[in-house]
């Protein structure tokens, strides 16, 4: 483990980023402890992320990140987030959107495996999300309905990484450095990602 890559931000509303509001400005300030810096955007309205994205390749973010794992409701109940993964064709409208307006700017995707026990759905997704020009994949090993119960489906991040050729992140669970190593070799992963065990 040789420390980070890549800082991502809290999430930022694409609307709040376009109306300049505040609180979402304050998000993506920049300093050099947080460099480089990936702004983890989510949004409902393709052309709201696509000039979003505009704005932050602007201003010289690093990297976009389009959040589709979020399953907080006040996410999911305006259709982003995880809700995404409910309409794969609306997902790739989002995705598309993201990458002309990031035009230069890496553009990585965050998912989980899927809405639920029965649509695990994210290995189609990533393969629809590579083809329209993503970077990088980050899977939680959850779907959206268990939220941060049970355990993370390492061995199940390990099917979204066959199915693509760029790399493929595993996220949920990770704490330690043995984690990360456990993890690693049941994803096949090409890295981790530390949300809540930082």
């Amino acid at each position: 483990v040789g420390g980070l890559g890549l800082t991502p931000t809290d999430l930022v509303n694409a609307r709040s980023l376009l109306e300049r509001n505040p609180k979402a400005l304050k998000l993506i300030e920049t300093n050099e402890a947080d460099s480089p810096l990936a702004v983890q955007l989510f949004g409902a309205v393709p052309e709201e992320m696509r000039d979003a994205s505009q704005y932050l390749e602007s201003i010289g973010i690093h990297s976009i990140d389009i959040n589709m794992g979020c399953p907080a409701k006040k996410v999911v109940n305006k259709l982003s987030g995880s809700a995404l993964m409910r309409d794969e064709d609306e997902a790739a409208r989002i995705i598309a959107g993201v990458v002309a307006g990031a035009g230069d700017v890496p553009v990585t995707l965050k998912m989980r495996t899927g809405w639920d026990e029965q649509n695990r759905n994210a290995p189609r997704i990533a393969r629809r999300a590579v083809d329209l020009g993503v970077q990088l994949i980050t899977v939680h090993g959850r779907s959206r309905a268990q939220k941060f119960t049970g355990h993370a489906d390492w061995r199940f991040i390990a099917e979204v990484k066959a199915a693509v050729d760029v790399p493929v992140f595993a996220n949920g669970d990770i704490v330690t450095v043995d984690d990360a190593q456990t993890c690693l070799a049941q994803s096949r992963a090409d890295g981790v990602m530390i949300g809540r065990g930082a």
